[in-house]
């Protein structure tokens, strides 16, 4: 994929090389994290050229995703957007609520020729898409519908080789120390809850347990979403064990930490963050800022009892069950498209 700005389409960040017969992909995002990391993990899976398309996501689809199909709808409120035009892609990669209306929109304009493939379910009728990817905990997976796909957790780039790759490249101190080590993937906020003190003070006295019960060396990463207020909490709790913490500066350890450490905490907040430890087949553990309810406490149930993690606090009982499956999934919205 070729990084650069498509001057006929101003809303397209990157553009790809595509040869005469290949579709035209666009994976349609308004950057948010979790959902393009996704998106765009599905279209690199699918082994096809595609543009990187962001948006604004409009608020009115965020509520009602439906009126994308409506006639006369933008594709989003933004000026420039409205410049995306013909030729309109044979296939719409595009994750969540927030921009399903958008893809809804583009259908609509093509004269239905584009196909929608929806991942997470938006909570609209799923006939408004081609192909619908859904997790397990999700309650629409239970109902056999023959254009949805059911995976267990969120779809992401990584493989072992490229996590092999990126540890070799690891700069000081984060490359393999001579004691077991844990690395500790950190969120934070989210649209569920705020993470405050109470929450990283418990965190950081459960890892201190850890640490001094299993004798490790901490790699704690914290996301995008970490408070800095965090740190100063952590560090307190942790001063009478072994650790390091990214301050942001330099190279970003993850994922190569992830080829080095001997096993890895992850919190309860990001399904992301679990769903590409557990593709290392490395003990994965998951420590709860708050407690999780609804379809994210279910995730973490359903990967629970299939063996790919446990709570934090608690041990495997056989070795953690490898879950690496956006390859499979990718093969079956191939198949789906007639790609």
């Amino acid at each position: 994929m070729l990084s650069g700005k498509s001057e006929a389409n101003p809303s397209v960040k990157q553009a790809a090389k595509k040869a005469p017969n290949a579709p035209l992909i666009w994976v349609v995002s308004d950057g948010t994290a979790g959902m393009v990391a996704q998106a765009l993990a599905l279209a690199h899976a699918l082994d096809e050229p595609y543009f990187d398309v962001r948006i604004m996501a409009s608020p009115i689809y965020r509520l009602f995703p439906q009126m994308g199909a409506w006639p006369l709808m933008p594709i989003s409120p933004r000026r420039n957007d409205r410049k995306l035009g013909p030729p309109w892609p044979d296939i719409i990669i595009t994750c969540g609520k927030r921009t399903a209306g958008a893809s809804l929109a583009i259908k609509r304009l093509s004269g239905g020729k584009t196909k929608i493939v929806q991942i997470q379910d938006p909570r609209i009728d799923p006939a408004y898409f081609d192909v619908m990817i859904t997790p397990q905990h999700d309650p629409i997976s239970k109902k056999g519908l023959p254009h949805i796909i059911v995976s267990k957790a969120s779809l992401n780039r990584l493989s072992m080789a490229e996590i092999a790759k990126e540890a070799k490249g690891l700069e000081r101190p984060y490359r393999r120390s001579k004691k077991a080590s844990t690395a500790v993937m950190i969120g934070g906020h989210n649209r569920r809850y705020k993470a405050g003190a109470e929450d990283f003070g418990r965190l950081g006295e459960a890892l201190a347990v850890y640490a001094k019960t299993h004798q490790r060396h901490l790699y704690l990463v914290p996301s995008r979403r970490t408070p800095k207020s965090a740190y100063p909490i952590l560090a307190d709790k942790l001063s009478s064990v072994s650790y390091d913490y990214w301050d942001g500066k330099g190279a970003n350890p993850y994922p190569g930490i992830l080829g080095v450490v001997d096993d890895i905490i992850v919190t309860s907040d990001s399904v992301n963050m679990v769903s590409e430890a557990c593709l290392t087949g490395k003990p994965v553990y998951v420590a709860e800022l708050q407690k999780e309810t609804g379809r994210i406490a279910a995730f973490h149930q359903m990967m629970q009892e299939q063996g790919h993690c446990r709570p934090l606090g608690t041990s495997f009982d056989a070795p953690p069950e490898i879950l690496d499956e956006t390859k499979d999934i990718a093969a079956k919205v191939r198949r789906a498209l007639g790609l």
